[in-house]
C-alpha cells in the first residue's frame, strides 16, 4: 500500500508447488512463492547468525497464547540449519529482520502490509488457512508466499499443521538466489 513500488521489483520465477498432505486431510497448495532480487542465502545466514529469528504470528488459528508453540513448528532451513525462530512480542513486531506470518488475513491485504503494519486483521474463517508469510528486512519483503490448507487442525502439534509450517519454512527461505529475468531459462 504505502510502498506500492516494491510490487513492481523484478522477481524470480519459483512455479506452483504442490504439497501432499496426511491422508484424509486437504491438500496443502503453495499458491504463490516469490523472492525479491535482493534476497539471498547469505543474508538469511547472516539474520540467523543474529540468534533467534523473531516471528510475528497475526490470527494465530489456535489463540495468541500458542504463539510459541506455533513457532516451534518452524524448521530451520536446510542451508542454514543453525537458525531457530522465537515468537516476536512488543517492538519486535516491527523489528528490522523478521519473519511474518498472518493467517486467514482479510481479503486486500497485502504482503507489503505484513512488513510495516503492527497488525493484520482476520477473517476469524475455522474451516481452513489461508497463509501470507514473508520475511521483512525493514519494511521491505524479501521473499514472500501464499499458502492454503483445507480443513481444521487441532493444535499446532497436528502432523497437518506441521506440513504446512515446513511448507512456509521452504517458501521463505527458498535455496534459489536471485536471477534477473533474462537469464531465468525455461520454465520461468
Amino acid at each position: 500500500m504505502r510502498r506500492s513500488v516494491l510490487a513492481v521489483l523484478t522477481t524470480a520465477c519459483f512455479g506452483l508447488a504442490w504439497l501432499g498432505a496426511a491422508a484424509g486431510a486437504a491438500a496443502q497448495v503453495v499458491l504463490s512463492s516469490e523472492y525479491k532480487d535482493f534476497y539471498n542465502r547469505s543474508y538469511v545466514g547472516y539474520v540467523a547468525g543474529l540468534g533467534p529469528i523473531p516471528v510475528v504470528i497475526h490470527n494465530d488459528p489456535f489463540g495468541a497464547d500458542s504463539d510459541d508453540a506455533v513457532v516451534r513448528q518452524i524448521p530451520a532451513p536446510g542451508f542454514v540449519s543453525k537458525a531457530s525462530f522465537r515468537a516476536a512480542a512488543g517492538k519486535e513486531i516491527l523489528a528490522y529482520d523478521r519473519l511474518v506470518i498472518a493467517f486467514n488475513a482479510i481479503p486486500g491485504t497485502a504482503m507489503s502490509d505484513l512488513c510495516h503494519e503492527p497488525t493484520i486483521p482476520g477473517t476469524g474463517k475455522q474451516d481452513a488457512l489461508y497463509v501470507l508469510t514473508t520475511l521483512c528486512r525493514g519494511s521491505h519483503p524479501t521473499s514472500q508466499a501464499t499458502l492454503y490448507i483445507g480443513g481444521t487442525m487441532q493444535s499446532p502439534d497436528d502432523p497437518v499443521f506441521r506440513k504446512l509450517m515446513a511448507e512456509i519454512s521452504y517458501s521463505a527461505f527458498p535455496t534459489q538466489e536471485y536471477l534477473p529475468a533474462a537469464k531465468c531459462g525455461a520454465g520461468c
